[in-house]
């Protein structure tokens, strides 16, 4: 369990390096997001990693939605 006091001092959950640069290149936080585009980031880098074996990057990203 993260509480509040955790995260105000810098404690964080680990994201992947995709999910930074999905938030970086279209100027978003983690909070502006729904439930649903975390699902479907998350499927998105399962689908690259695992049975496509390539590196989720944005420009796969752009191509395929």
């Amino acid at each position: 369990m993260i509480l509040y006091s955790h995260c105000m001092r810098g404690v964080g959950l680990p994201a992947s390096g995709f999910f930074r640069a999905f938030l970086d290149f279209y100027q978003l936080q983690p909070h502006h997001l729904t439930p649903n585009t975390v699902v479907l980031l998350s499927a998105f880098v399962s689908l690259c990693e695992g049975f496509l074996s390539v590196l989720p990057t944005i420009e796969l990203w752009g191509s395929s939605f």
